[in-house]
Parts: structure tokens; C-alpha cells; sequence
């Protein structure tokens, strides 16, 4: 019988390093599709087995093993200044450390995180139970070989946190990133069975040793990409429980068919970095924890930013922005800062400003120093480049809670006909009230909030957007001029800012005028003005 272990396998989460704003559904199940399954923390005998440590890092999930110290996948990148979202607090990054030959990256925070996951030392991993985490796709389209389900297509992607289960099958060594640990998603009767997809790298993987949950592994990758014929023209990425009668990728442009008459069912698996392996250079890290005695006590912030999302401002070409950070040495010693705004120029000053001339995303960091250790943090200015507003309908309904609308299209003049706006997260925010949408591979993202496409005009060479809002809005837009008051015909400026995170964060706005009228105090209508 020929063995098809040696599946070719791809990055969980590989292609775009997306916003915090956007949640997904991760980890894909044998007996449901339901993407609201699994989105609460375990319970029972699953109960406190790693949900309390997975914490949001980027676009995905990060664990906390130590009072200063999250582990996570190197693929999926960060940057210093970062910040490490668990159990609802904020926590800084100030320093990662990489175990060469692996995938495993430890990053440092300034801050102190309350409780943390113990880890697992002991290498009988094979046969065990395992929690897994992630925030991948949600399930899709059943792939069928004749009148049987082999398994399903990867679905959309929309940044949930999930929790399910497997059993470790083996250990496995891939692409020079030292043990892995596998498991097979072979449909055999776990109540929560699961695979992983995009999306789901750098969640954990906990095993249950006497009557604690420690984290075992740290999601690397999954088998795939598969195909019907054996050509890239069917290529697909999926969770399958049985290969028969499918192509799998060998190599870069190879593909081998799994024969219908195979004995036994091939089912794809999930990897994850090893942790047993890798026990000795994480103690080394982790032993090393800095001193509480320099404390970020606020920041860093930026005002007259035209809005901001999580650590990220959006500002305007040529707007002076001013900067501002706090902190204190609890040893007495005067702290120093160093901003460094990630065009080129630089500052000393606690409340610095910076005009930044060119459109963009700038990493902008601050060092603290209190000549006994340093921290580092910051945040990301986007500045946005303009863009057109061609229609632009809003209406309050003052008396309905979540029944405003709006209706808003133009173009992104600034962005490069060649880029892909596929599985890209998406914010559009229309006077200061600010929806994420998760794009699928035609450019088309919805939500209970509305709906927004972003296409090419294959005429014009142009972008274009087509956003639909409904919610609780005119709260937000009050501070633009949308009243509840007897208006007639008022001029009102409402910002539309479009933030759009490809290889690189992109940043759009306009401040179109509108032609504002509220009748009867009831609701209020604003239209494009000529």
C-alpha cells in the first residue's frame, strides 16, 4: 500500500497580515458547519483548557506562557510596538526572540499578564487528546466524490475565535521547522473533531497531563492545496476527510492522484511547532523577565487624526498631528523618550508633532528609557490618500434605535491596478461610525451591518467602492452636523474614510459636503451636494 503522509502542506494564515478590527471563524468541524459553534470558552471536562490564554496578536492568535512572554508563529510576522490583545486588556510588545529551525517566535510585553498557560515537557504527545484554537474560515461547500462527502471547501473568512478537538496522530519534521506534531481529520467520532485553516496559525494546541490543560503546540500549517484533475486550473484548499479520487500538490507544479481504489481513507492533517522540542530554548527566554520599575502610563495617542482604529490613526497629508506619551520610573530615575515617526525624522519631546507629507502607512514607535531598562511601543499612522465620493445618501432615524442608513460610492484613485483585494479586511467609516468587512475573491464583503464591494472599472483602470450601512449611527454622526432639530438644507461635512489592509495598510478619505434636512424631528436626511 503506498503511504500519503507526505502531503504537501501550506501556512495557516500565510497571505495577509490583517487588522485587529476584523474577527473570523476558525477551525473547521466534521458534524457542523454552524458558525457560531464553539465561540464560547469549553465547559465540562473542557473547561480551562486554553481558551483563558489565547489572546488576539494581528489577525490572529497568540498564548501567554510567562509574566512578560506570548508565543506564537514566526510566519505570521509583527512588529515591536504591537499590541497583544487577552481577556479584554491591552498589553504592549517591546521585544521577540526566534528559535532558529523552527516556527516558534516568543514576543515581550511591558506589561504583566495575571495568569498564563503552563507548558507541556514530556514527549508521549502521540494518542492524546488535544484543544485546539484558532480563527480561521468557517466551513464551505461539501467536496463530493460521487454520491460520498469527502470533506469541505474552505469557507469565508471572519475572524471568530473557535475551539475544537482531535488526536494527536504522529510527529513530523517539514520544510526544516523541527517537530511537528499532526493530527488527521479522519471523521471518527470525537464530538468536536476539527481541522484548521487560514487563518488559524499561531493558536495553541493544549493536551490535558493529571487534571491540567498545558500548551503542546503552536499551529504552523495544513496538507493542500488538492485538486479534481490534477491541474492548477481546480486547485482548491480544503478540509478533507478522505483523499480518494483527489489530486494533492507534490512540489511546486507536481500533482499525484490518490486512487479511488486506495485500501484505506487519506485524510488531510494539521501541524503544529512542537513545544517538548523545543522546552530548553523557551526556559532560556523566558527565565530573563524584565523589571516593573519603568511603566507606560498612557499612550502613545495622536490628536487631530480624522479617525482611528485600534492602534492605528488615520491622518492627512500635511496636517500637523501631535504625538503624546506618559510613563514614570517607580526607582525615581528621569525617563527619556526617543519617537521615531518611521519617515525619517525623529523626536525627543513627550508631546511631539509631525507633519507627514506622503500617503502611507508609518510605523510610528516611541523608546522609554530610565538608564535601568527600555521599553518600546507605538501605533500606526495612515495617511490617507484622497479619494472621490460620487453618491453619497445618509438617514437618521432619531426615534428607531439601529434603523440609520447609508449609501456611499466613488473610487480609490491611489491604488495600484494590480493589487487584490481577495479575503482583504476592509473599513469603511462614515462620520466617525466604523464597520469591518471581510472580502471574499470577488471583492464583495457582508455582515448584519451592511455591505461593501471594492472592484476595478476595467475602462477606467479606477477602484471603486459601493458601501450599504444600517445601525446605530446618528449618535456619531451628531458631531458632523446630522441633528435632530427643524433644518432645512443645511451644508454639513461628513468624513468617509476607507482603510484597506493588503501586503501594506491603504488609507482613503474624502470630506464630501451634504445637503442636510430634518423635517419633523423624527428623522433627517443628508444628500450629496451638487
Amino acid at each position: 500500500m503506498k503511504c500519503f503522509q507526505g502531503k504537501r502542506t501550506v501556512w495557516l494564515g500565510l497571505l495577509l497580515a490583517l487588522l485587529p478590527l476584523s474577527h473570523s471563524n476558525g477551525v473547521l468541524f466534521v458534524s457542523t458547519g454552524d458558525p457560531s459553534f464553539n465561540t464560547n470558552a469549553p465547559t465540562g471536562s473542557l473547561a480551562n483548557s486554553g481558551w483563558q490564554y489565547e489572546g488576539q496578536w494581528i489577525n490572529v492568535l497568540g498564548t501567554a506562557i510567562a509574566p512578560h512572554f506570548f508565543l506564537a508563529a514566526q510566519h505570521v510576522n509583527g512588529a515591536v510596538g504591537q499590541t497583544f490583545e487577552l481577556n479584554g486588556v491591552t498589553y504592549h510588545t517591546v521585544a521577540f526572540f526566534d528559535e532558529p529551525g523552527t516556527d516558534l517566535r516568543l514576543w515581550q510585553v511591558a506589561e504583566t499578564f495575571p495568569s498564563f498557560a503552563p507548558l507541556y515537557t514530556t514527549s508521549d504527545e502521540v494518542g492524546k487528546q488535544c484543544v485546539v484554537f484558532g480563527r480561521g474560515t468557517e466551513r464551505g461547500p461539501a467536496i463530493t466524490i460521487g454520491k460520498l462527502t469527502n470533506g469541505w471547501l474552505w469557507g469565508d473568512t471572519n475572524n471568530i475565535e473557535r475551539w475544537g478537538e482531535n488526536v494527536i496522530t504522529g510527529v513530523t519534521t517539514n520544510g526544516g521547522v523541527g517537530p511537528l506534531l499532526f493530527a488527521n481529520f479522519n471523521g471518527k467520532g470525537i464530538a468536536n473533531e476539527c481541522d484548521l485553516s487560514y487563518n488559524d496559525s499561531s493558536g495553541g494546541m493544549f493536551i490535558k497531563q493529571g487534571t491540567t490543560w498545558k500548551l503542546a503546540g503552536v499551529h504552523y500549517s495544513v496538507d493542500g492545496p488538492f485538486s479534481q484533475d490534477g491541474t492548477a486550473n481546480t486547485q482548491f484548499d480544503a478540509a478533507l476527510t478522505d483523499l480518494r479520487g483527489l489530486y494533492f500538490r507534490v512540489g511546486i507544479n507536481g500533482w499525484e492522484l490518490v486512487p479511488t481504489n486506495n485500501p484505506v481513507a487519506v485524510p488531510t492533517s494539521f501541524y503544529s511547532s512542537r513545544v517538548s522540542a523545543n522546552i530548553d530554548w523557551i526556559n532560556s527566554v523566558i527565565n530573563f523577565v524584565p523589571g516593573p520599575e519603568l511603566q507606560i502610563t498612557s499612550g502613545p495617542t495622536a490628536t487631530n487624526a480624522v479617525s482611528s482604529f485600534g492602534d492605528t490613526v488615520v491622518v492627512r497629508p500635511g496636517d500637523t498631528v501631535g504625538f503624546a506619551v506618559g510613563a514614570i520610573s517607580t526607582n525615581g530615575n528621569p525617563v527619556t523618550c526617543a519617537w521615531d515617526f518611521g519617515n525619517g525624522d525623529t523626536s525627543t519631546n513627550f508631546n511631539p508633532s509631525e507633519v507627514f507629507t506622503n500617503c502611507g502607512a508609518f510605523a510610528v514607535s516611541v523608546t522609554l528609557t530610565d538608564a535601568v531598562m527600555s521599553v518600546t511601543t507605538g501605533l500606526t499612522a495612515a495617511v490617507a490618500c484622497p479619494m472621490t465620493v460620487s453618491s453619497f445618501k445618509l438617514q437618521a432615524k432619531f426615534t428607531k434605535v439601529g434603523a440609520d442608513t447609508c449609501s456611499v460610492s466613488g473610487t480609490l484613485p491611489n491604488l495600484a491596478t494590480n493589487a487584490s483585494v481577495a479575503n482583504a479586511v476592509v473599513t469603511l467609516d462614515v462620520g466617525d461610525a466604523a464597520f469591518a468587512f471581510t472580502l471574499n475573491a470577488k471583492g464583495k464583503g457582508s455582515s448584519k451591518s451592511g455591505s461593501l464591494t471594492v472592484s476595478i472599472n476595467k475602462k477606467s483602470g479606477l477602484w471603486t467602492y459601493t458601501g450599504k450601512l444600517k445601525g446605530d449611527m446618528h449618535g456619531a454622526w451628531s458631531n458632523h452636523g446630522v441633528t435632530s432639530a427643524v433644518v432645512t438644507n443645511n451644508a454639513i461635512t461628513v468624513p468617509v474614510v476607507v482603510l484597506l489592509q493588503l501586503d501594506t495598510l491603504q488609507s482613503f478619505e474624502s470630506e464630501p459636503v451634504l445637503n442636510y434636512t430634518c423635517k419633523a424631528s423624527v428623522s433627517g436626511t443628508g444628500t450629496l451636494a451638487p
